[in-house]
């Protein structure tokens, strides 16, 4: 039933480390003035998650990295802005096995309490694709959880 996201149309993955980065440094020339901080800073925050995928069973095993950046609410989604909530990409690693990446947009008012939770109680996020068909997806949706949620248990555990 689950035999892979094509169907579905999601992941589960179990979070193996995660790091928070900051990155502060002068805006290069060619940076428009109105995507400096603060006049002539590039300012850049993130998580970065890194996991395998329990499910589906066709890609258990996989690793996953994933960077979610805060977003303000000068980024519009629906209608009139973007129709995804991230991108997620199929790479090779240099050995030839196959891994992910996902990026993922977090409403910058959210920011610190993923971090809190992240470093308290949660273990796995779900992300849900429109399609994995090509290198990129649109991710759909995502969430993050301290338990596999109960209707997914055996999804996660099919051997």
């Amino acid at each position: 039933m689950y035999g892979s996201f094509m169907e579905t149309g999601r992941l589960l993955i179990e979070i193996k480390s995660w790091d928070v980065s900051l990155y502060v440094g002068l805006s290069p020339d060619a940076m428009p003035a109105e995507d400096r901080f603060q006049g002539g800073l590039l300012y850049s925050r993130g998580i970065d998650i890194k996991g395998f995928v329990l499910a589906p069973k066709t890609h258990r095993t996989k690793q996953v990295r994933i960077w979610v950046s805060p977003v303000g609410p000068e980024v519009v989604f629906g209608h009139d802005g973007r129709d995804d909530v991230g991108g997620f990409y199929k790479h090779l690693d240099p050995s030839g096995g196959a891994g992910f990446q996902a990026n993922l947009y977090l409403p910058r008012a959210s920011f610190e309490s993923a971090i809190f939770s992240l470093g308290t109680i949660w273990r796995y996020v779900q992300i849900w694709v429109d399609d994995d068909q090509a290198d990129l997806s649109p991710v759909t949706g995502f969430s993050f959880s301290a338990d596999i949620h109960d209707n997914l248990v055996s999804w996660a555990s099919e051997l």
